[in-house]
């Protein structure tokens, strides 16, 4: 039986008001914004937001 988790782990944002809280990083070569959230997760820059990497 699998357990459902209360707490879904948001991975992508509309805008970046919606970033959890965490800190901005230098923008990359090709002007990507990338940010890191307390939980060492990074996010990109998108046309429709904000995703979390996934490498």
């Amino acid at each position: 039986m699998q357990q459902v988790e209360s707490e879904k782990l948001i991975e992508h944002v509309s805008s970046w008001e919606e970033l959890p809280e965490g800190e901005w990083l230098p923008n990359d070569e090709n002007g990507v914004n990338w940010y890191q959230d307390k939980d060492g997760r990074y996010w990109y820059s998108t046309d429709d937001g904000f995703r979390v990497w996934d490498d």
